[in-house]
């Protein structure tokens, strides 16, 4: 993997099958969305991770100094914090390109879990395309609240949760 000069920290939940993880994720000075949508890593490193196990929410989080987690074993990521540059270090920025965004609300399977929220197109751009062709393998739903559906008493809710494309079974629009 390339080095970069600078270097950023995201807090970040991450939620498998199995398990519900938070901890620091170090992007390289991109956005998390960027970074985790990077198709040369197969694994990321968490590190300051608390585990919680989904079958048995009620045992001991266990804390661990890092994790390493398969990212095909990722079914959604939500970024809990600004990532951390140090001043002065911005990376190189591209001119800010405006487009004009409808928000679409939609309910994604994604099992165990199920979540809903809302996918932002351009104007022009039809839902059912963009879910048939969307690229990056995580796709950011904004305002998603995700539950786990065997335990409905597990929760959580993002601005952004990005969700594993290639893991959610169904994609809908939300009904009214």
């Amino acid at each position: 993997m390339e080095q970069m000069e600078h270097q950023s920290t995201v807090k970040v939940e991450i939620l498998t099958v199995d398990h519900h993880l938070v901890g620091y994720v170090t992007t390289g000075a991109r956005r998390f969305s960027t970074w985790l949508n990077l198709d040369n890593l197969p694994t990321i490193t968490m590190d300051n991770v608390t585990l919680r196990s989904l079958w048995n929410p009620e045992s001991a989080v266990v804390s661990l100094g890092f994790v390493v987690v398969n990212r095909e074993a990722i079914l959604a990521a939500i970024p809990r914090e600004a990532p951390m540059v140090p001043l002065g270090k911005d990376p190189e920025r591209r001119p800010l390109e405006h487009v004009k965004k409808v928000r679409h609300e939609v309910v994604v399977s994604l099992a165990p879990f199920a979540l809903r929220g809302y996918m932002h197109l351009a104007k022009e751009a039809d839902l059912r395309r963009t879910l048939l062709t969307f690229s990056d393998s995580f796709l950011p739903v904004t305002e998603a609240r995700v539950v786990y559906t065997p335990n409905p008493k597990l929760l959580w809710e993002g601005d952004v949760v990005l969700i594993n494309r290639g893991k959610a079974q169904l994609y809908w629009p939300a009904p009214d």
